[in-house]
C-alpha cells in the first residue's frame, strides 16, 4: 500500500501550518494578557519578586500602624491590619523543643493539667486533677508499641505543646515583630479571662499511620496591640486573638506550623 503523504504547498498543508500558527499566537497572546494582569494587580511572577513585595507591604504596615497610633486613629489602625492578608496565616519556622530538665517537665504537666486540654475528642476542663497526664501516657503507651520510638518521648514532645507558654511564646515573637514598634506595644491581654479564647480547650489529635506516630495540635491565645502611652492602664488598644495550628510527624520530626490571627476589636 502507498503512503499517504501531503505536499508542503498543498491546500490542506497550508491549511494545517495556518492552524497551528493560529493556535500558536493565542497561546503567546493568553500568557501576555495573564502577566499583564498580574502585574496590574501587583502579582510578581517570581518568587524572588514576591519575597521583596511581601516585605515591602509589611513594611508599610508597620508605617501606617505607628503613624495612626500617634494621632489615635484606631479605625485607620484596624483597616490597615485588616488589609495584611499575610497576618490570616503567618508561619512560624521555630518548632517546641523537649524539656531536658524533670522540674522543666514537672511545671509544663502541671500548666497542662490547669488548662482546658481535648485529646482525641475526649475533653478535660482545667483543674489540679492529673487525669489528662494519665490519659495521654496511656495513649502514647499503646501507640507505640512494635514501633521503633519510645512512649516517653513522644508524651514529652505532647506535653510541650499542649503546654499553653510553649504556643503563646512563638506566636508573640512572630507577632511583636510584625507589629511591634516604637509607637505599639504587643503584650497578652491582662482581660483575656473575659475572651473567648481563655476556654477553647488546646485541641490534639494523635494518631499512627503506616508506622509513623503523627499530631494535629491547635492551640488558642489572645494578644493586645497596647500604644506606649496606654501600657500601664493594662487595656489594649486593638485586641487579637491568635490560633496556632501545627501537624507533625513525631516519627520523622517533620512539621508545618502557622499561627492564624483575627482581629478582635470591633469596626468603627
Amino acid at each position: 500500500m502507498t503512503p499517504l503523504t501531503i505536499s508542503p504547498h498543498s491546500p490542506a498543508s497550508l491549511q494545517l501550518q495556518s492552524s497551528a500558527s493560529s493556535a500558536l499566537r493565542r497561546k503567546q497572546a493568553s500568557t501576555k494578557a495573564t502577566k499583564a494582569r498580574d502585574a496590574g494587580k501587583g502579582i510578581p511572577d517570581s518568587p524572588l519578586l514576591k519575597e521583596q513585595a511581601l516585605q515591602e507591604s509589611i513594611e508599610r504596615m508597620k508605617s501606617n500602624l505607628s503613624r495612626f497610633a500617634r494621632v489615635s486613629n484606631k479605625r485607620m489602625a484596624l483597616r490597615t491590619l485588616h488589609d495584611c492578608n499575610y497576618l490570616r496565616s503567618i508561619p512560624l519556622d521555630t518548632t517546641p523543643t523537649l524539656p531536658t530538665q524533670r522540674e522543666e517537665l514537672t511545671s509544663l504537666e502541671e500548666e497542662v493539667c490547669v488548662s482546658n486540654t481535648q485529646v482525641n475528642g475526649l475533653l478535660f476542663n482545667g483543674s489540679a486533677s492529673n487525669q489528662v497526664l494519665k490519659v495521654l501516657r496511656a495513649l502514647c503507651q499503646e501507640l507505640c508499641k512494635g514501633l521503633r520510638v519510645s512512649s516517653e518521648t513522644i508524651y514529652m514532645a505532647m506535653i510541650v505543646r499542649l503546654a499553653n507558654s510553649s504556643n503563646s511564646s512563638d506566636s508573640y515573637f512572630s507577632l511583636n515583630a510584625l507589629m511591634g514598634s516604637q509607637d505599639l506595644v504587643l503584650k497578652p491581654r491582662q482581660e483575656q479571662s473575659t475572651t473567648q479564647e481563655n476556654y477553647l480547650p488546646t485541641d490534639l489529635s494523635l494518631y499512627e499511620a503506616g508506622g509513623q506516630i503523627h499530631a494535629v495540635v491547635t492551640s488558642f491565645t489572645s494578644y493586645g496591640l497596647f500604644r506606649r502611652s496606654d501600657v500601664k492602664s493594662g487595656k489594649s488598644w486593638i485586641a487579637l486573638s491568635g490560633r496556632v495550628h501545627e501537624r507533625v510527624n513525631l516519627t520523622t520530626g517533620a512539621s508545618v506550623r502557622f499561627v492564624h490571627t483575627q482581629i478582635t476589636t470591633p469596626d468603627l
